[in-house]
């Protein structure tokens, strides 16, 4: 049918122009080959890594507990591979397995730990060799950018916990061992 066609080109299309950043970058990286995410602070982005990377084995990671103020979609986590539930600041990640994921990702959780090196140190572990981590956090620019609802400010955000440095952060990611591929702003 004609009318299929069409719709299939522009859904690829409107991937390619569309997609989010963390996405492109992943898709250059991965391409279309089958792997294993693990989201930490995966909040409600579920949805959106199928829909993208629909051959991808997504496990999420986030803190669910009694107060906190961020719930995830507790509709997702049946639908996703495995769901753990820890507090990133207690370093307990025995449950998570080591050397299992091809890629991590940190999309705005640093900036609420207040020991994010020590939780890197740990939560990489969980990387294949050759694996991919992406973090993304607000850069230092944005505790100049003028406050309004939401996160504009670094500060408007009252669970931010710390401010990093793009270069500084790659350092101490080099210094793990680990190359540092893209770093952008």
């Amino acid at each position: 049918m004609v009318t299929s066609s069409i719709f299939r080109k522009f859904k690829r299309l409107y991937k390619k122009l569309i997609r989010p950043y963390r996405f492109k970058v992943l898709a250059q990286k991965i391409g279309h080959r089958p792997f294993k995410i693990l989201d930490v602070g995966c909040g409600e982005w579920y949805p959106r890594w199928k829909y993208w990377f629909p051959n991808c084995e997504y496990y999420g990671l986030d803190y669910s507990g009694l107060d906190n103020d961020f719930p995830i979609d507790k509709q997702n986590i049946p639908l996703m591979k495995k769901f753990y539930n820890i507090d990133l600041n207690t370093l307990r990640f025995h449950d998570i397995p080591d050397n299992y994921f091809d890629v991590i990702i940190m999309g705005h959780v640093v900036e609420h730990l207040y020991n994010a090196q020590n939780v890197i140190i740990e939560i990489i572990k969980k990387l294949k060799p050759y694996g991919y981590l992406y973090i993304e956090f607000p850069s230092i620019q944005s505790i100049f950018l003028p406050s309004c609802r939401g996160t504009l400010n670094f500060f408007d955000d009252k669970t931010h916990q710390m401010v990093f440095d793009y270069k500084k952060l790659s350092n101490f990611i080099s210094k793990l061992g680990y190359e540092v591929i893209i770093w952008n702003y």
